[in-house]
């Protein structure tokens, strides 16, 4: 049995939106609010920053949000990687 440490993994980190409306108090995202993919996660952390500043300024009175990042293990990617090289051969 393979274990999680022992499978390579691609870090991914996402920046993330949950709201609450009057009308929808379970948090709940928008599809125009992300998930964002993001190269870093302290560009991530920095991103979060002016999202959260601007929906401030930009919802309507009643609507919570949450600004988040997450960080997550993509397992696969590098042996997908490796088997597409050996298809087009560019590895040996």
């Amino acid at each position: 049995m393979t274990t999680i440490e022992e499978v390579s993994a691609v870090k991914m980190f996402f920046l993330m939106v949950l709201f609450s409306t009057p009308l929808d108090r379970q948090p709940h995202h928008n599809p125009d609010f992300g998930p964002l993919s993001m190269p870093t996660m302290e560009k991530c952390l920095e991103r979060r920053s002016f999202m959260q500043n601007y929906l401030k300024q930009q919802l309507p009175t009643g609507v919570i949000h949450h600004v988040f990042c997450v960080e997550m293990n993509a397992m696969g990617y590098d042996e997908a990687k490796d088997a597409f090289s050996r298809t087009i051969g560019t590895k040996g």
